[in-house]
Order: structure tokens, then sequence, then C-alpha cells
């Protein structure tokens, strides 16, 4: 039996002619999204689920999700771009998660490159994207959101937040009706001005300015993000372009 907020999500959804699969369980969204999108899933469709068993994050990381504390929500876009440039979409879903977050709190809400919604430099969310990419086309992909909302402990070698831990709003259903109306707005503008995405995250940007080292090995200052997406890294007089992956403070 759906949670009362999630139900009223499903029940909001449906009168917005959304396709929707909203759950009390499931192994993980993404991957329900992913077999959907598959079968045909259209463009915006997507899963909502109360609690995942095996809910995951970037490079295989485990992604917690226990019932009733977290919005766990996957989104199957179909946008028309090459392949080559796709990579900004999970910047795209960042602003998205952003904007959902920071309308329920009080706090700071912003961006870690390349997937992080972060609170003081805690995580409170995180984009997963995963699809089908050929050589010459996007046929689709799944962009996963989840985001810690009534969670109030986390293991210790988690540096996390939740909104209830920064005393905001706890409705899920809200949240993620806003996330997917933002998705909407964030990945039409994207998709009308692709070089864009840089100028709109500069506001948001956590690590401008924080001294970081890359998976491989580079150490530098972090200066922005590039209108591809890519992350800025001063390294003296010049200035790296650096691909998605691990970034650490220094």
């Amino acid at each position: 039996m759906l949670p009362h907020d999630l139900a009223q999500c499903e029940a909001t959804l449906n009168r917005r002619g959304r396709p929707a699969r909203v759950l009390s369980r499931t192994g993980s969204t993404n991957d329900d999204a992913r077999a959907w999108a598959a079968a045909g899933a259209p463009h915006g469709a997507v899963v909502i689920a109360d609690a995942q068993d095996r809910g995951r994050g970037r490079h295989g990381r485990s992604w917690s999700t226990p019932p009733g504390e977290s919005l766990a929500m996957s989104i199957v876009l179909r946008p028309h771009v090459a392949p080559s440039a796709l990579p900004p979409i999970a910047l795209v879903a960042g602003l998205a998660a952003r904007s959902g977050i920071a309308r329920r709190c009080s706090s700071d809400v912003l961006l870690k490159w390349p997937n992080d919604v972060v609170i003081e430099g805690r995580k409170i969310a995180g984009v997963l994207v995963e699809g089908a990419i050929g050589a010459t086309r996007v046929d689709h992909v799944v962009v996963g959101v989840g985001v810690n909302v009534a969670r109030t402990a986390f293991p210790e070698e988690l540096i996390a937040t939740s909104l209830a831990l920064q005393g905001g709003e706890l409705d899920r259903s809200a949240l993620a009706l806003d996330i997917l109306d933002a998705l909407d707005s964030e990945l039409e503008g994207w998709l009308l001005a692709p070089e864009s995405i840089g100028k709109r995250l500069e506001p948001y940007d956590w690590l401008r300015g924080r001294e970081v080292v890359l998976e491989s090995g580079t150490a530098g200052v972090a200066d922005g993000i590039a209108g591809d997406g890519r992350l800025c890294v001063r390294v003296g007089a010049e200035v790296l372009l650096a691909n998605a992956g691990e970034v650490k403070l220094r």
C-alpha cells in the first residue's frame, strides 16, 4: 500500500496525463524505468518508489532508500541530440533537483559537479543517468534522482544531510512534482542553448574556488563549468577540462 504522500503524487500525475508507475517497493527505479523505456515508454514517463532494495549511485555505489524516508524517482527521456552532446544532461537534472529541494528549505542548496546536490558540503541528493545510446543516435536515457527527505541518521562514513535535518518540508509528492516540472523547464532551456549549461550552473557551483584532485591524480583549483559541461580546473597558468569522474577535495 502506498504512503499517503506518494498516493497523492500518483493521483496528481494521472490528472496531468504523465505516464507514471508509483510503487511501494522495488529493486531499483532506474532498472524499472529502463525496462519500461525498452518496451516503449514515452518521453517524460516516471517511476517513483517509497523504498528500493537495490538503489545505486555512480560507480556502482549503493544508494540507501528506506521506506518513508527518501524520494526515489527515475524519468525516461528521449532527447533529440547527438550522443556526443548528451553528457551535460546529468547537470541539467541536477539543476532540476536543486530547484525542487531549494523550495522546501531555507538552506543554501548548491551543486557539486558532476551529479550531487549539497548543503554545506553534505550530500542531500544524487543523480544517476543511464540509457540506450548508439554511435549515431540516442534511443532513450533514464535520469534517476534520489533525495534524502525524512532521514535523520546516516552511516558515519557518509557526508550527508536531509530535508529533515535542514528543517525543511517533507512532502515527497510536492517535491517530486516540483522536480519534474523543473526538469521539463531545464531540459527545454538546455536543448535550445546547450552551451548555456555552464552559465546556468554558475550561481550554484559548490566546487568553484576549491582545491580538488581528479581521478587522474591531477590537482588544481576548480574554476567553473564549461559550456559542454566539463569541469574547469586551473593548474598553474593552465586550465584543464575534466570529463565526468570522481572529484575529491584536496
